[in-house]
């Protein structure tokens, strides 16, 4: 008898982790988005790379490709490229990206959040490219990171990139 039951528990387990796994990118979007722009509010990771006169964490996976330099900075993780974007002029209370992308018409934004503190402005969007591929888009201050992808990790790759935006300093402010 409590094998029977036991399966009756499962049963319905197993059918959440599935429709879970099944996520429609739109839902990925909203959840990776949020994720995304809370990071803000947490210590940053320890930056683990340097590119040039900067340095940088980022996630297992990704790489530097090779000539990069400011202030566009191509990395790579599997199929995707991703372009980090140094803007200098820009303090990290900018919202200069953020309004951008709010007052262009051609962007359709399928999710965006953010986060304003005292002492930096970020943002996670999600913006619908074309039939199967989104542009993903993060950004704190002058630091913008974004990639086109038809991948259905949105959630993810928000998360990691806003890991790598929020590790961000010039040489210098780290030492």
């Amino acid at each position: 008898m409590t094998k029977r039951k036991w399966r009756f528990l499962l049963i319905p387990l197993a059918l959440v982790l599935i429709l879970t796994a099944c996520a429609t990118p739109e839902e990925q979007a909203v959840e990776g988005v949020h994720k995304a722009a809370k990071l803000l509010e947490e210590t940053p990771e320890q930056p683990n790379e340097k590119i040039g006169d900067y340095s940088v964490f980022l996630p297992g996976g990704f790489t530097v490709e090779a000539g990069s330099n400011a202030p566009n900075i191509l990395l790579q993780n599997n199929n995707d490229t991703y372009v980090l974007f140094i803007n200098e002029n820009e303090p990290a209370t900018s919202r200069l990206y953020y309004d951008l992308l709010e007052s262009d018409p051609s962007k359709e934004i399928v999710e965006q959040a953010t986060n304003e503190l005292s002492d930096q402005f970020g943002f996670a969007a999600v913006v619908k490219h074309s039939e199967e591929q989104f542009e993903l888009i993060v950004s704190r201050g002058g630091i913008k990171l974004s990639t086109v992808t038809n991948d259905s990790s949105l959630d993810k790759k928000l998360t990691d990139m806003m890991q790598v935006v929020h590790s961000f300093k010039k040489e210098e402010d780290s030492q």
